[in-house]
């Protein structure tokens, strides 16, 4: 009988150990060894906006070290759509506003492509 008691109380307590070291592994993980890379942020790397364009959808504006990129993104693939430096993408295409009824989205990536080159 008291053996059983010593080994209910031997398996709790190993049990206990076990918790209290994944607690402090955690924690340590959490702070200071890089647990950010884990969770998506990055020193050369930022997402600087995105726009869901429907489900799965969606145009990304992506910085890598000084260069900018537009990037279109589905659930399949990820094509660049436009490359620029640091700050031009700011700049807002002047585009008519006749002429921008009439202008598909297709059209209107165009003309910015074609604005960089």
């Amino acid at each position: 009988m008291l053996e059983g008691l010593f080994t209910a109380f031997g398996t709790l307590l190993v049990i206990i150990v076990i918790l209290y070291l994944a607690y402090i592994a955690t924690k340590y993980v959490g702070k200071g060894v890089g647990f950010r890379q884990y969770l998506g942020s990055s020193r050369h790397i930022t997402m600087i906006d995105q726009v869901v364009l429907g489900q799965g959808m969606s145009v990304a504006v992506v910085k890598v070290s000084e260069r900018v990129f537009l990037l279109g993104v589905t659930s399949n693939q990820i094509s660049l759509l436009a490359e620029f430096e640091d700050g031009e993408w700011l700049e807002r295409p002047s585009v008519d506003t006749d002429i921008a009824g009439s202008l598909d989205f297709k059209d209107i990536i165009s003309k910015i492509k074609d604005r960089k080159r």
